[in-house]
């Protein structure tokens, strides 16, 4: 996968993303490739987010109660022998042997054996859930937290908040953004290239 580059379109378009703009204090920054399953319609994206103000030691996108948070749009999401994925609880095996892999599945890339996981959903047009690590000390300034996969003409929407430890106590950072596969201008048929950024908004508030 190749992080942060000028991508290298194909012929029916780019990847291509958007964000709230606003002095930003957690990016998310975006790691793309073509999904096995199917690689001339689908791709596979992980998100990571780094904040500039200390830790990330959670994670919340939990949609319920109306909340407005979590991931929305045309999703890929694969069950393996009915066993929903989540987050990163379904070992690779267990894809390989459905006719699957990992990188075919919408979901968390945190295994909940590192903390606790609350409201976990999804479905074909949602993830959602919040997640928070058992061992803060362990954690760093940038996590990969999400894989997502959509088809071709698909757009995926997202809104959540991470909760940063930092020198003076935890902070939320609030990320927003979307992003859609396009179909190709011609100058960038000429030219081989596209590219790829997405930038995330933040929203400071006191957290417990």
């Amino acid at each position: 996968m190749n992080a942060n580059r000028i991508l290298r379109t194909a012929a029916f378009g780019m990847l291509a993303a958007w964000a709230v703009p606003a002095s930003a204090a957690t990016i998310i920054t975006s790691d793309w490739e073509r999904t096995p399953a199917d690689p001339t319609r689908m791709f596979t994206v992980v998100l990571t987010a780094t904040s500039d103000a200390g830790r990330i030691i959670g994670f919340n996108f939990d949609s319920s109660g109306g909340s407005g948070l979590g991931f929305s749009g045309s999703l890929v999401q694969v069950d393996p022998f009915g066993q929903k994925a989540i987050f990163n609880d379904v070992p690779a095996a267990v894809f390989e042997a459905f006719g699957a892999s990992p990188k075919d599945d919408t979901h968390f890339l945190v295994p909940t054996a590192q903390g606790i996981a609350i409201n976990a959903a999804e479905s074909a047009t949602s993830l959602s859930g919040a997640f928070n690590f058992s061992d803060a000390n362990a954690q760093g300034p940038s996590l990969a937290f999400a894989q997502i996969v959509w088809r071709f003409r698909g757009s995926v929407s997202y809104t959540g908040d991470f909760t940063v430890a930092t020198p003076t106590g935890n902070v939320l950072e609030r990320v927003s953004g979307d992003f859609s596969i396009l179909p190709e201008p011609s100058t960038l048929v000429l030219a081989g290239l596209g590219t790829i950024g997405l930038i995330a908004a933040r929203r400071r508030r006191g957290a417990a």
